[in-house]
């Protein structure tokens, strides 16, 4: 199921961008002395990788540095590949401030990373992936610190119950985000060794992403993350590093349902009750609620908890603007702008989209060629990169589908926007929901129009798609399908 371009992406973003790109204020504690130290990366309880970080101690003259391999091997879909993250932090003898931050990811054929300098209260953001630059202004609260090692959280929410925020540049994205601390409790910890640490909720506020860490609270240093995905990172000694293997994580980002319908393009409409987390933006019971989808339940804090009824129609003759066509609409200016993975100003994706379209009369024509195309030309991969690197290597997950129909879109003046939700799927004879994206296509009167290019779905949406929002990541934890009906053959 296409839900890996996400997640496994973000296992190899995110992963280590929570483990060592959320920079907090630094404080006076006594830097730690050169060391050596690994953790293991577990999915569902199942070792898949692990992290290796070393620390030297630098001198008035020269910068300590902090380097970090996450190194991951994976079997998803029936493909495999590798995941290697390096990070690399310059940390100032002085003010103990990080001076330079670097990174580079390699997961399947997705090639990524960062360059971040601080200098005169301001850090320089270089992107890898598409090359672009920009400036973030740190306010005098927001300093890089050892992510490692954090004494001030110990400092300053000594007692079980204390809350705390911090403003923290997120290395992934390149702007400032906000993070709150809760502190929950002690435990007493066996990971390489015994640890007396003290429990944190961590939740990031722009993300809506929560994870918990355990600190020690004698060295101060992390010694466990829970992700908002359920995995975990834990402190391990140096055998770990030889005991990955390998491992089919289908199971563990998919959830299973009762119900196996190997007819999945045809489901008409699907009644399914579902518990999940959702990361990325706010989702409310009202936001749930869309033409082609209701939803009855509670949503506390990002946690969905309910039953979706959805019937998605088919797109019958839409009523669709002449093509070429101009919307003034200012609600829909920013869906025809490129965006970081959408990268709608390409000179290949724009001759490509012109070749495609000319001699359409409506934006509905011209749309449905653009996702013909995709359909047809790309092919399924695990993981995917963005627009660009979609058509370039002309495979990618459901992300890279959606992100090149966007681009084409977008690039000859309509608007289209990447949704985020899940899908049922069947697979080796059961049914399983995961995370998942599709696009959103604006045609004129008609509106909105759902197309899946990655299921060449195009001229209807199975009822099999929950629709959760534009940036909504979700992790399903349980679901079950209570009822559905197929489409009869037309």
């Amino acid at each position: 199921m296409c839900t890996v371009k996400r997640h496994l992406v973000w296992l190899a973003i995110s992963v280590c961008g929570a483990a060592a790109g959320l920079l907090y204020p630094a404080f006076s504690a006594t830097p730690p002395p050169p060391e050596r130290f690994y953790y293991g990366f577990t999915m569902k309880g199942k070792l898949v990788g692990h992290l290796s970080v070393s620390i030297t101690s630098g001198d008035a003259a020269h910068p300590r540095t902090i380097e970090s391999v996450l190194s991951a091997k994976v079997r998803l879909l029936g493909s495999d590949y590798d995941i290697h993250k390096t990070e690399s932090y310059r940390v100032d003898p002085v003010t103990r401030r990080i001076i330079r931050y670097e990174s580079a990811t390699t997961a399947g054929t997705v090639i990524s990373g960062a360059i971040v300098t601080v200098e005169g209260g301001a850090a320089r953001y270089f992107s890898k992936s598409d090359g672009r630059n920009w400036t973030v202004r740190l306010p005098s609260d927001v300093l890089f610190y050892d992510p490692f090692h954090r004494p001030y959280c110990n400092r300053d929410l000594p007692k079980t119950g204390q809350i705390k925020r911090y403003r923290f540049l997120d290395v992934e994205d390149g702007s400032l985000h906000n993070l709150r601390m809760t502190r929950t409790g002690t435990e007493e910890l066996v990971l390489a060794g015994r640890h007396r640490c003290a429990v944190f909720e961590m939740f990031d506020e722009n993300k809506v992403e929560k994870a918990v860490i355990w600190i020690d609270l004698e060295s101060s240093r992390w010694v466990k993350m829970a992700l908002p995905d359920g995995s975990t990172l834990s402190l391990a000694d140096a055998a770990i590093v030889q005991k990955a293997a390998r491992a089919v994580v289908d199971d563990m980002i998919l959830t299973p349902v009762d119900a196996r319908i190997p007819k999945y393009r045809d489901i008409a409409s699907m009644k399914i009750r579902v518990k999940m987390r959702v990361s990325g933006e706010v989702v409310t019971p009202e936001s749930l609620n869309t033409a082609g989808q209701r939803f009855q339940g509670t949503v506390r804090e990002n946690l969905v908890e309910g039953v979706f009824e959805v019937r998605w129609p088919p797109h019958d003759h839409p009523a669709a603007a002449a093509f070429p066509a101009r919307f003034d609409n200012a609600s829909l200016s920013k869906y025809l702008l490129p965006e970081p993975g959408i990268e709608s100003t390409d000179p290949d994706i724009r001759n490509l989209a012109r070749h495609l379209t000319g001699g359409a009369t409506n934006t509905w024509q011209a749309a449905q060629r653009l996702a013909d195309w995709v359909a047809r030309e790309i092919r399924p991969f695990a993981v995917g990169g963005s627009a660009r690197q979609t058509l370039a290597s002309r495979q990618g997950a459901c992300q890279s589908y959606a992100s090149l129909l966007a681009a084409l879109c977008r690039s000859v003046g309509i608007p289209a926007r990447l949704v985020s939700g899940c899908m049922y799927l069947p697979r080796d004879g059961r049914g399983f929901v995961g995370g998942h994206f599709w696009t959103e296509i604006y045609v004129g009167e008609a509106g909105w129009i759902a197309v899946d290019a990655n299921h060449a779905e195009i001229n209807v949406l199975d009822s099999g798609h929950i629709r959760l929002g534009t940036r909504a990541i979700p992790a399903p934890l349980e679901a079950q399908v209570l009822e559905y009906s197929l489409r009869q053959a037309r």
